[in-house]
Order: structure tokens, then sequence, then C-alpha cells
């Protein structure tokens, strides 16, 4: 595993920076990236929801990638890999898979395209760039893509079946391999444990009902926190004896925690796994009420470690809850059924149930060894020449 900067002692990840000075190098790419975007941005909160990829990393001479059968490219935006650098490996000849997390390979820079389908023709007048250009930035990146793609072979691999509609309907990838293989879970770490001693650790307490919801960056707007305060102030009269209270997590803001109508415990910025799992261990439910979402983490974490899941029913989300079996699909921008899912769940439902179902959800779709055997049937089946599907 190549990476642009390694944070693990695992002998088989590889770091392309082996110095402070190229560490520096590393966060003057990103600068750049977000300066040249600059001029064109419409709002700053979404300065990171769109990536140019103008600046990048040569990676194409590295031992590993010399010596590799197959290179198979992960997330790599915000200044490790450009598209200038994804052309130079493709010169290399080698077969190329690529796992999408979000929309970006087959938009003109968005990750997440929201209501714009432009993606399914050619991106142009894009809602993130300044003016009302037909042809903009995004046209730009778009093209630069198409010449890209038009020379090359490459595999796509979706975690999730939505975001593999979304590829195929693309005008970029429609005529590409475009698999689906979900996200791997490690059941040996995220796992069932004992809730109450894992509350008394953080001292956190026992006779609630714990909500937990997080976020990289809570103030993201496409992860809901808006439609989250206000299905839980729709909960508040319900709840006069105060018996809920909340468990929040990533980055946020005062303004942010003093929305929120109930009892709130901030655990900040998680970095550490161990303690993300025992996150997940001491809560009643998880609540993620994101408008767009390949396959997020957060909820094939949640449900290993027993914890039933709330969301809106749309994109990755509607095909990893089943909705009152180990979770509550709620009806999309509801704030009304977001709040009748959570007091279902907490008050209504047999939460043992839940958190059962949601384990053997984990079990059957997410399992590490299950995930690995279809990369590598997916790897030997290129290396054969033949086409799956």
């Amino acid at each position: 595993m190549l990476v642009q900067e390694k944070n693990t002692e695992l002998d088989f990840v590889h770091s392309t920076t082996n110095s402070e000075f190229k560490r520096k190098i590393n966060f003057y790419r990103l600068a750049l990236e977000k300066l040249q975007f600059l001029p064109y941005e419409t709002d700053a909160s979404l300065r990171f929801a769109f990536s140019t990829s103008n600046t990048g990393e040569n990676i194409h001479k590295h031992h590993l990638i010399k010596e590799a059968d197959i290179i198979h490219l992960h997330w790599f935006n915000q200044g490790f890999l450009s598209l200038a650098s994804l052309r130079k490996l493709a010169r290399l000849g080698k077969p190329i898979v690529w796992t999408m997390h979000d929309m970006w390979a087959f938009t003109g820079g968005c990750h997440y395209a929201g209501d714009c389908n432009s993606f399914i023709d050619e991106c142009a007048n894009c809602q993130l760039i300044k003016g009302n250009k037909k042809r903009d930035k995004s046209t730009t990146i778009f093209k630069r893509k198409e010449r890209l793609y038009n020379k090359v072979n490459w595999h796509f691999v979706s975690p999730s079946n939505w975001l593999k509609q979304q590829a195929e309907e693309s005008v970029l990838l429609k005529n590409k391999n475009v698999y689906h293989i979900p996200y791997p879970i490690d059941l040996n770490i995220f796992k069932l444990g004992d809730k109450n001693k894992v509350r008394e650790k953080y001292k956190l307490p026992a006779n609630k009902k714990l909500i937990l919801f997080g976020a990289m960056n809570i103030g993201d707007v496409r992860k809901g926190f808006d439609f989250f305060v206000k299905a839980l102030n729709h909960l508040k009269p319900q709840n006069i004896d105060n018996d809920i209270a909340l468990v929040i997590f990533g980055k946020s803001t005062t303004e942010l925690r003093q929305s929120l109508p109930f009892t709130t415990y901030d655990l900040s910025i998680i970095d550490d796994t161990s303690k993300m799992v025992e996150i997940y261990q001491l809560a009643d439910i998880f609540v993620i009420p994101s408008l767009e979402d390949n396959l997020p983490n957060t909820v094939v974490e949640a449900h290993a470690c027993g914890l039933p899941v709330i969301a809106f029913d749309t994109a990755g989300l509607s095909e990893m809850i089943h909705h009152q079996e180990d979770g509550y699909l709620a009806t999309y921008k509801s704030v009304d059924d977001l709040a009748a899912g959570i007091n279902w769940a907490l008050f209504e439902s047999d939460l043992d149930s839940l958190s059962h179902n949601a384990v053997v959800n984990a079990e059957i779709n997410y399992k590490s060894t299950e995930i690995a055997h279809r990369y590598i049937e997916l790897y030997q089946e290129i290396k054969n020449g033949k086409r799956l599907y």
C-alpha cells in the first residue's frame, strides 16, 4: 500500500513522504489546489466539496508502482494525485482498478452532485462555481477526464449499488467496467461490548437513552445536521422526563452544539479506532440524516457494534439499512418521519432484536475476508483478460 503520509506502524504501508520538507510540500500542494479554485467558489463552506486535481505527485516511477502487476486507486484528491499523475500511470500500460468513494470520478469536479445531473451528458454551469456560464471550470475538468478515459480500459469499483447506477448513467463511465464491491469491516475489532461498562468509563449516564451523531465535519450541509436538530426539537415536548441525551463526535462549533435541545456530550474528533468502537458500544442508536452518501463507514461500523441506525431513505443508505429490522429509513428530508424513527427505535421497538439484526447484517454483507475474496477474484479475472459483471 502506497500512501502520501503514513499514520500506522504496519510494514506493508509505504509513504511517499520521507522528510519534514516533503510534508511541507504536501501541505503547499493542498493549499495551491484550493487557492486555484478560490476565484471560482460560490461559498467557502463548500471549499472541499469540489476538487480540480490540478496539483499532485508523480508516483509512476516509484519502485512499488514499477513492481506492481495491478494498480488499485482509492481516494487521492486534495494534493496527492492530479489528473496529470493519472495520465502518467495510464501510460505504464498496467491494469488499473479504481474504487470510487464518491462521485468525483465521473463529474466535472464535485464529490457529490446533489440534485444536479449534468454529469449524465456534460458538466457545465456548475452550482458550486460562480457565475452562470454555460461552459465553466467544471466543463474543462470534465473534458480532461473524457480525454483520459477514452484512452484507457480501467476497472471502476463502487461500494454501493446507488453509486454504481450513477456511474453507469454518466457519459464518462457508461461504457466502462463498473463493479459493485462493498466496504469491508473487521469484525474482530468492531463488535458488541458491555454498554454499561463503557458508559461508566466515559462517565456517561446509565439511565439515559443515548443518541449518537457524528461526522468528520458536523457542519457539512450534506450530513443533515439541521434535520437532526429539527427532529430532536419535535421529540423534546414528548420527553419531559429528559430521558434522552446526545453523544456527538467530529469537528463542530459552539454554535452547532448549543442548537441541540438535549443534554449533549461532545467527544470531539476521534482518531483512535479502539475509542471509536467504544463510542458505538455505549450508545443506543446512531442517527445519520445524510442527504447524499455513498456507503458510509460509520453505518457499517455501527451495525457491527450492534447499533441500530436511523437515516433518510436515500442513496447508499437505502441499501445498508433494513427498515424496522436493523434501523429505520425515514422519508427523504421529512423531519416528522426522522423524529418518528428516532422515537420508534428508542421507545417502541425491541432494541435487543434490532441490535442482533444489525450485527448479522454486518456479518453477511461486509465481512472483511469475503470482501477481500471478491477483490482477489476481480484481480484474477483482469489478469486473465476477462470481463467481469
